[in-house]
This record gives structure tokens, sequence and C-alpha cells, in this order.
């Protein structure tokens, strides 16, 4: 149950540090050949957005388990009502808040390059 927890609490954020440092890495390399998104290969397209897929599936995964933890520990009470003094439970909820607001900003973040062109530069 422990690594379970852990995973809720840690897994996520590694997720989304790594998507974000990853697509970084990856606009930038693009941009600089100067050709933009419009030249980008298949495999570049992937790149961009295949990592924060996979990280929305861990954060997803995360979300399931602080879920499932709750749901084992609370004994019927509800989230909102759920006061976190066991340990267990406290890390629970925390897996829980983490995990869905870290997803929602993976995908929010991984949709961007699909909507706005990656190599756009205000002056």
């Amino acid at each position: 149950m422990r690594r379970r927890l852990w995973f809720s609490i840690l897994g996520p954020p590694t997720a989304w540090t790594l998507a974000e440092l990853v697509g970084v890495a990856s606009v930038r390399a693009i941009c600089t050949t100067g050709n933009g998104p419009a030249a980008l290969a298949t495999w570049q397209w992937l790149l961009l957005l295949g990592i924060p897929v996979a990280a929305a599936i861990i954060a997803a995964a995360g979300l399931l388990v602080g879920v499932g933890s709750f749901c084992r520990t609370s004994g019927g009470m509800r989230f909102l009502h759920a006061e976190g003094v066991d340990r267990v439970q406290f890390m629970a909820m925390a897996g829980i808040i983490i995990s869905s607001f870290l997803l929602l900003n993976i995908i929010y973040f991984g949709v961007m390059p699909v909507i706005v062109d990656p190599c756009l530069r205000t002056t």
C-alpha cells in the first residue's frame, strides 16, 4: 500500500516534469532548424505528442491509485468531508489532488502544440 501511495504522490509530478523538459527541448530543437512546425517529420510529431500522452497515462494511473486507496481507507466517507487524520488517508487525498491537477496540466500543455504554433515568438 505504501508504494502505491507514494506513486500516487510522486509519479504525476515526475511525469509532468519529464514531459515539460522533453517538450521544451524538442520544440527548441525543432524551431532552431528554421523550418517551423510545418516541416515537422512524423517522428517529431510523435515525440511532441507521444510524451504528453505517456505522462497523462502515468498521472491518470496515479489518480486512480489515490482514489482506490481513499475508497479503501475512508469507510464510505465523501472526499470533500474527509479529515485526513490517518496517514494513509491523508496520502491518498494528497495523491488525488496532485494527480488531478497535474493530469489537467499535462493535457493542456500536450494539446498546445497542435493548436498554437510552437515556434511562434512575440517581439
